[in-house]
């Protein structure tokens, strides 16, 4: 909250928003971006809502938490793409 009383959007303009959902860009690849670029996107893209029924990250990531389930794109030892696919194979 401000200092009104008003809600301050973590978005930086409604632009930002795409159907009422934030509009997150393609993650950045390994060979482009350092650890905190990645980190930052797995951050701003996999936000719990705690409505796991309304999300769907934690039935993705087999109830592991984002981060960690990451880690191995985090750490740039395989592309995000890669790791996404690899949960949806479980």
């Amino acid at each position: 909250m401000n200092a009104l009383g008003g809600v301050v959007s973590r978005y930086s303009s409604p632009s930002d928003l795409v159907g009422g959902r934030h509009h997150v860009a393609q993650a950045p690849s390994i060979g482009s971006s350092t650890r905190e670029e990645r980190l930052a996107y797995v951050r701003q893209r996999y936000v719990c809502i705690a409505d796991c029924d309304a999300c769907g990250i934690c039935a993705l990531f087999h109830g592991r938490d984002a981060e960690a389930a990451l880690s191995d794109y985090i750490d740039g030892k395989e592309e995000h793409a890669q790791v996404v696919m690899r949960y949806r194979q479980r």
